[in-house]
């Protein structure tokens, strides 16, 4: 099975020094997107499992408690290789827990935040999303990220989705029992794609325009809690699509890793893989390699 780390060049991204945080602290969970020439809005997680929700002193506020201070995830400012320029103020007011963060420009300085909802008293994960307005912009991109507003998606089960690339407030959804599903916010189901004979999948990119469709990068959990990944390419109806063959990330380093942020430029995919929630690596890898 073919191995990102030892088939194309990668780069490790590490934002410890520039935010100001011990070197041992990890950080992954990337999502981001394109804000203009030479700058990506990336979200950047922190995780430290022993300042989990019920660890803090307002247990309400579950993982919000450092959302709301950005402990829990960083707004940061890069150029389009990833270098660090800024970190971004975030003063977030509603009271989510909110994990696996993808981002998405939907232009006139308007940014959508893409989640999952792990509020404490949550029986059930919860889609949510929410807009930003990209304030006090200059040179090197925005300040601050205000917030403009939000979603909660009256969907349960389901942790695993793909925002769509384009669209406000659409993902792909059920996507565990290999059928693609377009949801918005105030419906379900209008759009359906099969997918059989595959191993079960679960989300992980947006779906992006590629060509005339979308493709987007989709994981599976086999035995030993390895994850083994793969693209899928759709057409513009999301009525048919087509997988690539299988492979990992750093297998040599860890079976875990996932993957939030995705854009593609040139025909090549841009995705920062976090690998055992401990370390990220940059890559840019050619589409068409596996699209046949």
């Amino acid at each position: 099975m073919l191995d990102l780390y030892t088939t194309y060049p990668s780069k490790k991204l590490d934002y410890n020094a520039a935010l100001g945080l011990n070197e041992h602290v990890p950080l992954g969970n990337m999502g981001f997107c394109n804000i203009g020439p030479n700058r990506r809005l990336v979200a950047v997680r922190q995780f430290n499992y022993r300042l989990h929700w019920y660890h803090l002193p307002n247990e309400k506020l579950g993982w919000l408690g450092k959302f709301l201070d950005n402990r829990a995830y960083y707004f940061i400012v890069t150029d389009s290789d990833f270098n660090f320029i800024r970190r971004v103020e975030c003063r977030y007011t509603n009271l989510w827990a909110l994990e696996d963060i993808r981002l998405m420009n939907l232009g006139n300085n308007i940014i959508q935040a893409s989640a999952t909802d792990v509020s404490p008293g949550q029986e059930k994960y919860r889609m949510c999303s929410c807009q930003f307005k990209m304030c006090g912009i200059d040179a090197d991109g925005p300040t601050r990220l205000d917030i403009v507003n939000t979603h909660i998606f009256p969907i349960r089960h389901e942790k695993n989705y793909m925002p769509v690339e384009g669209t406000v407030g659409a993902f792909i959804t059920d996507i565990e029992t290999n059928k693609f599903q377009m949801a918005t916010t105030y419906s379900q189901g209008k759009r359906n794609c099969y997918c059989a004979g595959i191993r079960p999948i679960r989300g992980s990119s947006p779906l992006l325009k590629y060509g005339t469709g979308y493709v987007a990068l989709v994981h599976s959990k086999i035995p030993k809690d390895r994850y083994i990944n793969r693209f899928i390419f759709c057409n513009s109806k999301m009525s048919y699509c087509k997988f690539s063959e299988e492979f990992t990330v750093n297998s040599a380093m860890s079976p875990v890793n996932f993957l939030c942020g995705m854009t593609v430029e040139d025909g090549k995919a841009v995705m920062p893989f976090c690998v055992n929630d401990r370390v990220t690596f940059l890559f840019k890898v050619p589409l068409k390699d596996f699209e046949k």
